[in-house]
């Protein structure tokens, strides 16, 4: 289990996504409250090859709960 926690405004995904895919997860709950940092992260996640096909991902976005007024 690994838990890797950053401030927002993300700007390189590159060494957090490392250390995640180092320990080989099961799944991934990703959890984000910034839309930049959800497309940053995830580009990345699939660069290093974590897709939906070889890893669940558990989207808990704060960005992705409640719709805009």
């Amino acid at each position: 289990m690994a838990d890797e926690t950053y401030t927002p405004p993300l700007a390189d995904a590159t060494t957090l996504v490392q250390k995640i895919r180092s320990g080989r997860p099961d799944f991934i709950v990703f959890q984000s409250t910034n839309v930049g940092d959800d497309k940053l992260l995830l580009d990345k996640f699939a660069e290093r090859g974590i897709t939906a096909s070889t890893v669940p991902l558990v989207a808990a976005a704060g960005t992705g709960r409640y719709p805009s007024s």
